[in-house]
């Protein structure tokens, strides 16, 4: 629907940036709108468009909006991509001193991180971001996290044997 064409991402935090970096592989130009607030993520692009000026009005049709007013004048756009107040995997990673690398927690190759008995798989940890993956992960994750409380109630780790 939007490839060569504007976007605005409207949000200020880590969840904008990501949606805003997802959008410029497919739209001709993507703006974060920060809604009068500084922008509030470690890594973005230095490409990428940050208008901070205030959303006042949203104007368009009953199929899309296509115009932002904003506090520096209207703004044209083909589309609005909401990304406010979701806070990311890697918030909570922070705050429980989770190893990562700024953008994806990291783990082991049976998913845990840092912290013994905490696992982590999908999105949070980076790779393709994709269904597919994640549930491979995550399945690999329960198996690690069941063999984890199986040791510390003195029973042996299970063991994993694919195909035949």
């Amino acid at each position: 629907f939007y490839r060569g064409k504007s976007v605005a991402v409207v949000g200020n935090g880590e969840y904008a940036v990501k949606e805003a970096s997802e959008l410029k592989h497919i739209a001709a130009e993507v703006i974060i709108m920060t809604n009068g607030r500084p922008l509030e993520a470690s890594g973005s692009d230095p490409q990428m468009r940050i208008n901070q000026s205030k959303i006042l009005k949203a104007e368009g049709d009953e199929d899309k909006i296509r115009r932002l007013i904003t506090t520096d004048g209207p703004l044209e756009v083909d589309g609005v991509f909401v990304a406010e107040g979701t806070a990311s995997a890697l918030d909570l990673a922070l705050k429980l001193g989770i190893e990562n690398d700024g953008k994806v927690i990291l783990t082991d190759a049976n998913q845990q991180t840092n912290l013994p008995g905490l696992f982590a798989a999908g999105d949070c940890t980076g790779g393709l971001l994709q269904v597919a993956v994640a549930v491979g992960e995550g399945a690999k994750a329960g198996m690690a996290a069941a063999g984890f409380v199986r040791k510390l109630q003195g029973g042996r780790e299970p063991t994993v044997q694919w195909g035949g």
